[in-house]
């Protein structure tokens, strides 16, 4: 977070109020309490959060909620979900200490979001975003897909950033989606970077909705 902790759980948009994230906490504090006293290690404090993110969509209720994984993937406290859609960015050397010190061991441990999941008549209904990757990573994350029968979706391949060009307070992009191609999108910041999020955004929800 920036500037307050409740911005680390938003709803429709806004962090949720003070009062929400207090009451929230309230809400798990008697499990987390129960858990401490029955192991060696207390909950870590994303642990907590990520218990208390999870308590506060389920209260809201929200239809669909964008989970970001703390670190890693595999381990990470956030996957506990079963997601439609699983997305990764570009894999760099970071938090090595934790994750390993190449792109192919760090891409092992994000791999691990990438999961089966029945759809409703019975096919594998996962679908990964990748975002452009170093050779190295990519290899096994698409080796992760097909172990676990996941559609992928490539940038550069599926979907992509057609054009870009600087405009007053951003940029004026056009993409191509899974679905086709969407010119004169203005992005409010700036940066190649920030096209390429665009695109990897734009094609994850035109893979939730199908």
């Amino acid at each position: 977070h920036v500037q307050s902790i409740t911005e680390r759980i938003s709803l429709d948009g806004a962090p949720i109020s003070a009062e929400r994230f207090i009451e929230t906490y309230r809400d798990i504090q008697p499990y987390v309490e129960m858990t401490d006293a029955q192991q060696e290690f207390r909950l870590s404090f994303f642990e907590v959060l990520t218990a208390m993110a999870y308590a506060a969509f389920a209260d809201a209720p929200v239809d669909v909620a964008v989970v970001e994984v703390g670190m890693g993937g595999t381990w990470d406290a956030t996957n506990v979900i079963d997601a439609a859609v699983a997305v990764v960015t570009p894999i760099s050397l970071d938090h090595t200490d934790r994750l390993g010190s190449t792109h192919e061991a760090i891409a092992t441990e994000k791999a691990g979001i990438i999961k089966a999941r029945e759809g409703a008549d019975g096919a594998a209904g996962a679908t990964v975003v990748l975002a452009q990757q170093p050779v190295e990573a990519a290899s096994v994350l698409l080796k992760r897909a097909v172990e676990v029968d996941a559609t992928v979706a490539r940038e550069g391949m599926e979907f992509g950033v057609l054009n870009r060009e600087v405009a007053v307070g951003g940029q004026l992009l056009t993409l191509r989606g899974l679905g086709g191609e969407y010119p004169d999108l203005f992005l409010p910041l700036h940066g190649a970077h920030m096209a390429h999020n665009a695109a990897v955004a734009l094609a994850a929800v035109e893979a939730f909705f199908g």
